[in-house]
């Protein structure tokens, strides 16, 4: 079974994002190693060696950034097996510049760091474990090993590696909280809470966009009827406190994979995946007598609120969403002509034009 994306990353809107970020690591180490070499106290007896294996990190970084099409890339073994490779690279580099006393020991920091924001922590967390078995490697061949110190360097790596892709990882999973909680509320209307205009939006693009359905998609468009009535005796307090009446009651009115959305003002919509156009019609009455009843809890007396409501379904009445929602919105404008409080299906001539 191929390695999937959910579980070894990076995340489908991090990927360009991660190659970018790779290959730009990748390229700094071509200049990191000329400058490490040349300081004084670097061992260099295997200068030649150590370019000679740097020269395709750069190749590499340069494909990342200019070549590789990161948004395309079918498989996350194109981001692990170089981060795999980076530990058989800093291995040769530090064996080759001292082991204990190389300075490059800390070149792991940098596949680290990557490996803590874009994977995922159980797949960071190995890369932790191999970083310090690399390190561990000279204890094999090298018998000065111990008494230069590396059992030493290895509990302080282990520490500062630990340290380093925690802190990390908390710090992504704070931002991407964040943002997630930013995303939410970009989605839903101030006042009740419900799903708003983008939200919609985003909710029918994605029903155009999917050319493989088959089922139908129900769209109800609510309108309260003389709600100017209601901020004229009861002010906008009154008009808020009543409009978020009529959301608690046509969210107890729809199921679980359907959407209520505020459009704004005192206009509401449903959008209900996979009703026929019989079921919105009993949807329409069911949310009709929603709002009817809504408000006899609610301190406002003498208040009467009734809504007129008009429905379509795609592919019956409509081809797009666009469609849908012109359809929807001619039968609730018919039924505001036919006397209000009541719902209306598709209109035979709209129905036609959408067609």
């Amino acid at each position: 079974m191929a390695p999937s994306w959910e579980r070894y990353g990076p995340r489908a809107d991090e990927r360009v994002l991660a190659g970018r970020i790779a290959g730009a690591l990748w390229m700094s180490v071509l200049p990191m190693v000329l400058v490490g070499l040349a300081l004084p106290g670097t061992e260099s007896a295997h200068t030649l060696l150590i370019l000679l294996i740097t020269l395709p990190a750069t190749v590499w970084g340069a494909a990342c950034l200019f070549a590789i099409p990161w948004h395309r890339v079918p498989t996350p073994l194109v981001f692990h097996v170089p981060s795999v490779l980076a530990l058989a690279y800093i291995a040769v580099l530090v064996g080759a510049t001292g082991t204990t006393d190389s300075p490059f020991a800390f070149t792991f920091l940098m596949l680290l760091v990557f490996c803590g924001y874009f994977y995922r922590p159980p797949v960071a967390i190995a890369y932790v474990c191999a970083s310090l078995a690399t390190l561990a490697a000279p204890l094999v061949y090298d018998p000065a090993a111990v008494r230069d110190g590396l059992l030493g360097e290895l509990w302080v790596s282990a520490v500062v590696f630990t340290s380093v892709v925690g802190v990390v990882l908390v710090g992504k999973r704070q931002l991407l909280a964040l943002r997630d909680a930013a995303e939410d509320r970009s989605l839903r209307d101030s006042l009740t809470g419900l799903a708003n205009r983008r939200a919609l939006e985003e909710v029918l693009d994605g029903h155009d966009a999917d050319t493989r359905r088959k089922a139908a998609l129900g769209f109800l468009l609510l309108d309260l009827d003389n709600f100017k009535e209601v901020n004229t005796r009861y002010g906008m307090e009154g008009g808020d406190l009543a409009l978020c009446a009529v959301a608690g009651a046509l969210q107890h009115v729809v199921r679980e994979e359907q959407v209520v959305v505020r459009l704004g003002g005192d206009e509401f919509a449903i959008v209900a995946p996979g009703l026929p156009p019989r079921a919105m019609e009993r949807l329409a009455d069911r949310a009709l007598e929603a709002v009817r009843q809504s408000l006899i809890d609610v301190e406002l007396p003498g208040l009467h609120v009734s809504a007129s409501a008009g429905w379509s379904v795609c592919p019956h009445d409509a081809d797009s969403a666009a469609e849908l929602i012109g359809v929807a919105d001619l039968a609730l404008r018919a039924a505001k002509m036919e006397g209000k409080e009541h719902a209306r299906g598709p209109l035979d001539w709209a129905r036609q034009v959408a067609s």
